[in-house]
């Protein structure tokens, strides 16, 4: 990994590509304080559609624009960009692989554990995809389960499960070419809920068990994480910006005025309707201007938020993991501050929630401790400290490191939390 430095200082950028907005995050790494956050930029996603890179001008200028706001906010200037990467691309499978120990008196080394790291990422991928990040789960030596670290346990069978996260090779090769044409090199690729998790969970949270809910603008990206380690993780395809389409519709106006309204007025629970009982909306044309109930409102939203719940359930029994999850729901991402949202989830999931609010870091807290910015902080955060926690040995742009997820989750929250 590249960091750079401007004379003893630390400073590192995380670019967050999302559908509706692009998000950059500058920090600073002060051994005593830990993060500082120096500056924030965001810009329109033109160029973009859901991650993939459709006219790479503008892909171009928009990358520029939101690091050089960052930049602005910041002070400092910045050649690396930690990345995160999202959409209905992704796809997330658990694999095991499987080696003979070869070390002295066969105990196991880091050369044994490199190799059945290789092992379990040896799975069929068509031509068109590749694995973005390999996450171990846990060892198994001589069939004893569970060992978070085998290195120097003796054995000779040792059998590693993980959890590989994997994108289309076209959707990264443009990522990377719209960074590196607006100026920047991208140090690193990783998945965004699990950087915003790094962002939002706690170190209970973790181990008991808990869902992370990325509502993003055009889809929904769930991971499940028990004992430390994620274990599930899926894309949805359906967000925040299809709520913004059906109010469009139902009220007949325009899109822009839609998103205005489901930010004011927009609520998902019956609960928690705003104070103002109804609101103006102007036609399409602008002609005419009707007056509108917020419980109206809420009639059309709260559905399309039912029906993404309903497919989050689903991605937690496909998990199998629905009895586990000791610590409930976690809500980040800027479809998470609709109003209302928290209860709904309780009740379609069964399970208690909460919003999910950047942490862990000084500075900027006030610009910064936003669902909004949670991937984006939660890159600096993986980063910064300790340099990631996955593993892809055959990655095509070297950004990966073998470092063990259960060291990575000690460290994490031993010094940080």
């Amino acid at each position: 990994m590249k960091r750079w430095k401007e004379e003893t200082r630390t400073i590192i950028a995380g670019l967050d590509i999302g559908s509706t907005k692009i998000a950059v995050v500058i920090g600073e790494w002060h051994p005593e304080e830990g993060l500082v956050v120096l500056g924030v930029g965001m810009s329109p996603p033109n160029g973009w559609k859901q991650g993939l890179v459709i006219d790479l001008d503008q892909a171009v200028e928009s990358v520029r624009k939101a690091v050089e706001e960052a930049q602005l906010t910041a002070g400092v200037e910045v050649k690396d960009l930690v990345v995160s990467i999202v959409g209905d691309h992704i796809r997330g499978i658990n694999s095991r692989g499987v080696v003979a120990v070869s070390g002295p008196n066969r105990e196991i080394t880091q050369n044994d554990v490199n190799r059945v790291l290789e092992a379990a990422s040896a799975v069929y991928l068509p031509r068109d995809r590749e694995i973005i990040e390999v996450i171990q789960q846990e060892y198994i030596v001589d069939s004893q389960a569970g060992i978070r670290n085998p290195i120097g346990i003796s054995g000779v069978r040792l059998e590693a499960e993980v959890h590989l996260v994997t994108g289309s090779t076209s959707v990264i090769d443009g990522v990377v070419k719209a960074s590196e044409k607006a100026g920047f090199e991208v140090s690193r690729i990783l998945l965004g809920p699990l950087a915003s998790g790094a962002a939002v969970l706690d170190a209970h949270e973790y181990e008991l068990g808990v869902v992370l809910v990325d509502i993003g603008g055009m889809s929904t990206d769930v991971a499940v994480f028990f004992d430390g380690v994620v274990r599930h993780s899926g894309v949805i395809r359906l967000g925040s910006q299809h709520v913004t389409n059906d109010i469009a519709v139902g009220l007949k106006t325009s899109l822009d005025q839609a998103e205005d309204i489901k930010k004011t007025y927009g609520s998902a629970h019956p609960t928690a309707l705003p104070e103002e009982p109804s609101f103006l909306v102007s036609n399409i044309g602008g002609q005419t201007t009707t007056e509108v109930s917020c419980e109206t409102l809420r009639r059309i939203v709260q559905p399309r938020m039912e029906e993404i719940f309903s497919l989050v359930l689903e991605e937690i029994r496909r998990a199998d993991y629905t009895k586990k999850v000791g610590a409930g729901v976690v809500l980040t991402g800027g479809g998470a501050l609709l109003r209302g949202i928290v209860p709904l989830a309780e009740e379609m999931l069964e399970m208690s929630a909460r919003l999910g609010i950047p942490k862990g870091f000084s500075g900027l807290t006030e610009l910064a401790s936003s669902p909004v910015f949670s991937s984006a902080v939660g890159l600096l955060l993986l980063e910064l400290r300790t340099g990631g926690y996955s593993s892809a040995p055959k990655s095509r742009l070297g950004m990966q490191k073998k470092k063990d997820w259960w060291e990575w989750f000690q460290h994490f929250f031993r010094n940080y939390f």
